[in-house]
């Protein structure tokens, strides 16, 4: 069994607070809702460096192993580029990132890089906001059918300290949790 494997098995028991336990039910419901008329989700954050970056890698691969018929994306309101340690955290859970900076699943490439909504291509999608700055500064995108909330904490503010490589991991962990949680409700509502 890979790393990986090992690292998404363990993800089940990852005890989620009630706050969370109702969060991701809630968003697994609204996904449930609107997911046969649009199979395409679209993370946003204003960057599109950290925590939408790692959403994206984390939907893919947990809705592959679920077999689910999802298409992901990550987008922002400004391109820059994927911060390293977003790469290297993913690295050392197991994620075979190549120098190109893909990443090979079942008949899916994903590559992982600083993208604007422009770039997006999708003529409709199910938009996730992951940081309460998208929420104020990414415009209202008419090919949004849906606004889900999934907030999480900005790793950024531990950049270039002692802490970094433990809170980005602890952030790659917390999201890899609550998708895997979210997914599997969509497998198998309770």
């Amino acid at each position: 069994m890979s790393s990986l494997d090992k690292y998404i098995d363990n993800l089940d028991e990852v005890i989620l607070q009630d706050y969370q336990r109702s969060r991701v039910k809630k968003i697994s419901e609204e996904l449930s809702g609107i997911i046969n008329s649009c199979n395409k989700i679209v993370f946003m954050c204003t960057h599109n460096s950290r925590r939408s970056q790692l959403c994206e890698v984390w939907a893919n691969i947990l809705s592959n192993r679920l077999n689910l018929r999802l298409s992901f994306f990550s987008a922002g309101t400004e391109k820059t580029e994927v911060y390293k340690e977003v790469i290297e955290t993913l690295c050392r859970v197991g994620v075979d990132i190549n120098k190109e900076g893909k990443l090979n699943l079942t008949g899916n490439t994903i590559n992982i890089y600083s993208k604007t909504l422009d770039e997006i291509k999708e003529d409709k999608f199910i938009g996730i906001m992951n940081c309460s700055d998208a929420e104020k500064h990414c415009p209202l995108d008419p090919r949004s059918k849906k606004n889900i909330k999934l907030f999480y904490d900005d790793p950024k503010k531990y950049d270039g300290t002692t802490k970094e490589s433990d809170e980005y991991d602890r952030t790659c962990r917390l999201i890899a949790s609550e998708l895997n949680v979210i997914f599997k409700l969509l497998v198998d509502p309770v």
